[in-house]
């Protein structure tokens, strides 16, 4: 495994999981300004707007070459979504429990 490898491995999983904790600390701390209790379902915006953000950048960068592209782009980029909001789900839930134990 080269040094290319790891670097992908990090653009296509680390990305993702830094932008939903990111965004889901940031509705955290809103409704700590605000003195409300961070719910659990705080993680689904986080999840769902970082899944929705990555996969936009991915289809805007694979649209910007020339050609045409086939089939099997559509169904990775299926493929990608649900394992991607899998992987920001959990990376939302785990900053949501972290938020919940502050105190």
């Amino acid at each position: 495994m080269g040094i290319e490898d790891i670097f992908s491995v990090l653009a296509f999983f680390g990305i993702p999981i830094c932008v939903s904790a990111y965004l889901t600390g940031l509705t955290c701390r809103e409704a700590r300004a605000r003195h409300r209790r961070v719910r659990w379902y705080f993680c689904f915006p986080g999840a769902i707007g970082a899944t929705a953000l990555v996969v936009l950048f991915i289809v805007l960068g694979l649209s910007l070459q020339h050609g045409r592209s086939d089939g099997l782009f559509y169904l990775f980029w299926e493929f990608y979504s649900g394992v991607v909001l899998i992987i920001t789900l959990i990376s939302a839930v785990v900053t949501v429990w972290y938020c919940r134990r502050k105190p």
